[in-house]
């Protein structure tokens, strides 16, 4: 649990609490969000790569809002500096075909750019600095088959239609009966819930045949649901009498793991889909839906989880990866060592 961190980090455990529950509960995919810095002290912006080898990381470097960029090897904790970016912006994040693509403003111009980077070696691959082409690579598909049309709903944007362009394909949520729509890596598979009375019905949906199935039946008391990465699970939140969360088969609808006593559930950002954050007012727990483990969580205010059970935490502006145990093994980054944002700017 951290403990070599000392009581001065835990003093920042409420704030850190909220933090986490904030960014948790936007998370759509790799989060790149990070919390619990002043505004005098450059926030961390940081994302895992999708073999959990690397993790690339940004922080503030002035008011010119120019960034500095770095690549983390998580086995050895090896830091490297990206020289090559003049001014990195904090979209550093790794492409399906595991490159580091990272948006930044063109030295010689002036202009916008993105470029892709080897993670092994650093070598440049590719770059462009055709603002169709990064405007299309900065909102591509959603996982990589479907485009969602959001509709804003009070302080967020909430799915309300998906297309499939390739097979011309296209499911909107009836305004009168449902509520929201999420979708899965699966092509074709996208999840929704229907209101019958004052009940919710979780129902999965396959564009390829037209087909549904209806994972949790109104009754059940459905107040929260979120499909895992890899589209397999889907945590539901249910409250009758007490509450309680569950993780379900995300085909079936069975009975995975569970159920816990909790308020709030979220599936950790990382490349393991495996692992939930379960929260009850300030208790916070960590849960490996695979192995069944429950642990009470540490100070930190952002954490996503590696296929191998161990995790990647980032504690007021440092990373570091803890095992299975949330025993820590190394720290990955000393982003509290960095100067501040004054400090720069004389």
């Amino acid at each position: 649990m951290i403990e070599s961190r000392g009581a001065a980090l835990r003093a920042a455990s409420a704030s850190a609490c909220a933090a986490l529950c904030a960014v948790l509960c936007s998370f759509s995919g790799v989060g790149t969000g990070a919390g619990g810095a002043s505004s005098a002290a450059p926030a961390l912006e940081w994302s895992v790569s999708a073999d959990g080898r690397h993790v690339a990381i940004s922080a503030a470097r002035g008011r010119a809002s120019q960034y500095d960029a770095w690549l983390v090897s998580v086995a050895d904790g090896a830091v490297r500096e990206l020289e090559e970016v003049e001014r990195a912006a904090p979209q550093l994040e790794f492409d399906a075909a595991g490159r580091l693509r990272v948006y930044t403003l063109d030295a010689e111009r002036g202009t916008p750019a993105l470029v892709w980077f080897d993670p092994a070696s650093l070598e440049v691959l590719d770059s462009t600095r055709d603002r169709a082409r990064i405007r299309a690579e900065l909102e591509p598909l959603e996982h990589g088959w479907a485009r969602v049309s959001t509709r804003r709903v009070g302080e967020r944007n909430v799915a309300r239609r998906v297309d499939w362009p390739e097979q011309r394909k296209h499911f909107a949520l009836d305004s009168k009966r449902d509520v929201e729509l999420s979708v899965a890596e699966s092509e074709g598979v996208v999840f929704y819930t229907r209101r019958v009375g004052d009940q919710l019905r979780l129902v999965r949906r396959d564009l390829r045949n037209d087909s549904e199935r209806t994972l949790v039946a109104e009754g059940r008391g459905l107040v929260a649901w979120q499909v895992s990465r890899d589209g397999r699970s889907v945590a539901v939140v249910e409250r009758s009498g007490e509450s309680r969360i569950r993780v379900l088969d995300a085909e079936s609808g069975q009975l995975v793991a569970g159920p816990w006593l909790g308020d709030e559930a979220a599936w950790a950002p990382g490349e393991s889909a495996r692992c939930l954050i379960v929260s009850s007012g300030e208790r916070r727990q960590v849960i490996d839906v695979l192995l069944g483990k429950q642990h009470e969580a540490g100070d930190w205010t952002r954490l996503a989880a590696l296929s191998d059970g161990s995790y990647v935490v980032q504690i007021e502006r440092d990373l570091v990866l803890l095992d299975s145990n949330l025993s820590e093994r190394r720290v990955l980054f000393q982003g509290a060592s960095l100067p501040s944002l004054s400090t720069r700017e004389q």
